[in-house]
């Protein structure tokens, strides 16, 4: 062999082992921003229109739920409860008549 042949398979041998070392730390690299690659390639599909429907049933939702519950909060004389009543089962019937 030339030395001109050895110096060519050095330097292929050195430019084979370079480029190995360069897919394996790329390949980490990528594996470590697997989520974020899979959604910039291939973002995922949203219906607008369903998503502003959804919105507004959401908040109509929202605003029921409030109201019912500052109801809840209205005190019409009913405490301070009355000394005669002994027992208040706040937790309702099934705190009392459990199901097995």
């Amino acid at each position: 062999m030339t030395k001109r042949n050895i110096v060519k398979l050095s330097v292929n041998g050195f430019l084979i082992v370079v480029l190995v070392v360069a897919l394996i730390v790329g390949n980490s690299i990528a594996f470590r921003f697997e989520q974020e690659i899979s959604t910039l390639l291939s973002p995922p599909i949203v219906d607008e229109e369903a998503m502003a429907q959804s919105s507004e049933v959401g908040q109509e939702m929202s605003r029921r739920i409030m109201e019912e519950g500052a109801v809840l909060l209205k005190n019409n004389g009913a405490l301070p409860l009355d000394k005669s009543i002994k027992q208040v089962n706040v937790f309702g019937w099934r705190s009392v008549d459990w199901i097995y």
